[in-house]
């Protein structure tokens, strides 16, 4: 992907930093390109998370050479979602990444005058992340939701009726083609005649999952400084791995696995 988006640049197919989009600030999306350059953060038999330097610093210098070589903005860490919007919906960028709610979005906020759903399904395709290690494979992340009923309520029956009139079929599609998100149930997926959900649910077969620890938010935002400073200039790749293995063991302590 990079050698493609270095290659537009070069014949100015597009513009400086236009060659690859990701979000404007801190997300989940980061531990999902962190393993697609083969990072492990999880051990589920002992339920710790785990940074692995090997693969960050990977991830890190393909981060620095997409700055160098003028495909990745130097200051795409802006905070500014319509910046991340904007260009891409204009047909600035060539590759970029998001979630399928995304493509909701943009039909109804960004590209409705050019032509809306047919608009973009001319001129965008998608995919799931692509690996960037030999022998590794594409995936893709979902952060899914659960409905909790408190063991100290006095109508847990009632919740769960009220939790299964709202999940029943009609309003699960009704959410999924209205919001592009991938419906919760099977059944539904089977009953929608939506393009793009049902073109999409593909992608599940390459979903990974957030780990499932109560300091995750600790690891993501050391990772995430790591991304800025390498992005910014501010920190080497190979500083940047150090910086961000020193804060999650400052932070995390018995509950980090360093590798």
């Amino acid at each position: 992907m990079l050698a493609v988006a270095r290659e537009a640049r070069e014949k100015n197919v597009v513009a400086a930093g236009k060659g690859y989009y990701h979000r404007p600030r801190n997300g989940p999306d980061f531990v999902l390109w962190y393993r697609s350059f083969g990072g492990r953060d999880y051990d589920p038999q002992s339920g710790k998370l785990v940074f692995n330097r090997e693969a960050a610093l990977r991830y890190f210098r393909w981060l620095r050479s997409a700055v160098e070589a003028g495909v990745l903005e130097r200051d795409r860490l802006n905070n500014d979602w319509n910046r991340f919007h904007q260009p891409i919906t204009d047909g600035q960028v060539l590759f970029f990444s998001g979630g399928t709610w995304n493509w909701a979005e943009w039909e109804s906020q960004w590209v409705r005058q050019k032509g809306g759903e047919a608009w973009l399904w001319e001129n965008f395709g998608f995919g799931p992340t692509p690996t960037y290690r030999r022998g590794g494979r594409a995936i893709t992340l979902s952060n899914p939701q659960a409905y909790m009923v408190s063991q100290a309520s006095r109508n847990k029956d009632l919740a769960v009726r009220l939790l299964a009139h709202a999940t029943v079929p009609d309003l699960d599609a009704k959410h999924a083609v209205g919001s592009a998100h991938l419906p919760i149930l099977r059944r539904t997926a089977r009953l929608i005649q939506d393009r793009f959900v049902r073109e999409s649910s593909w992608l599940s077969e390459y979903t990974t999952f957030l780990p499932p620890h109560p300091d995750l938010p600790r690891w993501q935002d050391a990772l995430f400084r790591g991304v800025s400073a390498v992005e910014s200039g501010s920190a080497t790749p190979e500083q940047a791995v150090e910086l961000v293995a020193q804060e999650m063991q400052r932070v995390l302590r018995d509950q980090l696995i360093l590798e």
